[in-house]
């Protein structure tokens, strides 16, 4: 009989132990599966963090381009016009000498014309 008691106090110690065991095991998962969850928030967080800078980044990126941009087209319409002055100013220059030179003929008629009288 001490035998058997003996066998069914083993066997009884042996599924305590079992159950202990499952049970720490059922506490570690889901302390595991608690800690996966908190880091992952975490990681999700820091992550959403590095996206928002990186769109105001890329806003204010886009904000300059768009500046930079307005700039050159004011800048296109600066050349556009000093290149009209420049060419209206070479009308000028280009009547201006025509009108001189039609002046010196004019001069040098005039001229002949009071030697020969």
């Amino acid at each position: 009989m001490n035998k058997r008691l003996f066998q069914t106090a083993k066997y009884t110690v042996a599924i305590s132990a079992l159950a202990v065991f499952s049970g720490c095991a059922t506490i570690d998962t889901d302390e595991l599966n608690t800690a996966v969850d908190e880091r992952m928030d975490e990681r999700m967080d820091e992550l959403l963090e590095e996206m928002e800078e990186t769109r105001e980044i890329a806003e204010e990126a886009l904000e300059k381009a768009e500046e930079a941009l307005a700039k050159a087209e004011q800048a296109e319409e600066s050349a556009e016009d000093a290149n009209a002055k420049a060419e209206e100013a070479l009308e000028k220059a280009a009547a201006a000498q025509r009108q001189a030179e039609e002046n010196e003929e004019k001069i040098d008629r005039m001229f002949e014309r009071a030697m020969h009288k």
